[in-house]
C-alpha cells in the first residue's frame, strides 16, 4: 500500500510531465512482457520521451487539474503505459506504432497532442509522417521549383538570340 505522501509526490511529478510533455500517449501493455517493455523504453529514449505506468485514479486526478476533463480513467483499459514526447512527438508515434506491430499484445489507446485529445487512428496517422528532414527538403524543392522555371523561361528567348547571332555569323 502506497503513503498519501508517496501518492503525492508521484501525482506532482505526473502533473510535471503533463505540463512538460509535448505530447501524450497511452498504449495498453497486458501481456507484454516486463523485457520487452525495457526494450520499449530504451527506444523511447533515443527519441527523447519517457515512459511510465501509474494508477488510473492518479491519472484521472492529474489530467482533470490539468485542465484535459474527467472521464480518462473509464476510456483507459487495461495496464496502461503512459507515454511522454518531451520533443519530437512524430517520432514517438512511429516508435510506439513500429513496437506494436511488432509486439501483439500491445495496443495504442490514444492521448493528447498540444492540448487536442487524439486517437489510435491518429496516432498511427502521425508514425506514417516523414522525418523532419524530408518535409524540409520537400519545401525547399517545392519553393525551388518555380524559381527554376522562371529563370529557364528567361534564359530561353537570350539563348535563342545567341543562337541566331551565332548562325549569321557562322553563314557570313
Amino acid at each position: 500500500m502506497i503513503s498519501k505522501e508517496k501518492k503525492q509526490k508521484i501525482l506532482q511529478d505526473l502533473l510535471s510531465n503533463i505540463k512538460k510533455a509535448r505530447a501524450i500517449y497511452f498504449t495498453n501493455i497486458q501481456g507484454v512482457p516486463v523485457s520487452d517493455l525495457n526494450e520499449l523504453r530504451k527506444q523511447l529514449n533515443i527519441v527523447n520521451a519517457e515512459a511510465h505506468v501509474y494508477k488510473k485514479t492518479l491519472l484521472n486526478l492529474a489530467f482533470v487539474q490539468n485542465g484535459f476533463g474527467g472521464g480518462l480513467a473509464d476510456t483507459l483499459l487495461g495496464s496502461v503505459l503512459v507515454n511522454f514526447a518531451w520533443e519530437d512527438p512524430i517520432a514517438v508515434a512511429k516508435t510506439l506504432s513500429s513496437f506494436a506491430s511488432k509486439k501483439e499484445p500491445f495496443i495504442l489507446l490514444g492521448g493528447f497532442l498540444d492540448g487536442q485529445e487524439i486517437n489510435s487512428d491518429t496516432i498511427k496517422e502521425l508514425a506514417t509522417i516523414p522525418a523532419k528532414e524530408i518535409l524540409l527538403g520537400r519545401l525547399v524543392g517545392s519553393l525551388k521549383l518555380p524559381l527554376s522555371r522562371l529563370v529557364r523561361a528567361l534564359n530561353t528567348p537570350s539563348q535563342k538570340l545567341v543562337l541566331a547571332l551565332n548562325a549569321v555569323v557562322k553563314i557570313k
